[in-house]
């Protein structure tokens, strides 16, 4: 019996293209996330009730996350139109890479709506 951890195969053997373009913006939204909330940290303390009065930062996140959906359909269609064989193996890795961006997003607001 094979001892192996259970695994995707569609989130194997994909391009170096297509993790450039799926994991690129997830990655960063959450270091900007993450320097934003230390940025807030360091003036501000653990006062969170105020951090959606930070500006336009969530509006440039949510900007940055309507590029991200953008680029990678453009990516996705020149991966079909191209003919490209492994187009089956970019879709997971691209859906991935939205859904961790909206986690991000996700979490930013749920720091905003804090009491």
């Amino acid at each position: 019996m094979q001892i192996a951890p259970n695994f995707h195969p569609h989130f194997r053997h994909a391009t170096l293209s297509t993790y450039v373009a799926s994991y690129i913006f997830p990655i960063l939204l959450a270091v900007y996330e993450v320097y934003r909330i230390a940025y807030w940290l360091v003036n501000y303390g653990l006062n969170l009730s105020v951090f959606k009065e930070m500006g336009y930062e969530f509006t440039l996140m949510l900007a940055l996350f309507a590029t991200q959906i953008v680029v990678e359909s453009c990516f996705l269609f020149f991966a079909w139109a191209g003919g490209y064989s492994d187009l089956g193996r970019r879709v997971p890795n691209i859906a991935l890479g939205l859904l961790l961006s909206a986690t991000v997003l996700a979490c930013d607001f749920a720091l905003q709506m804090l009491p």
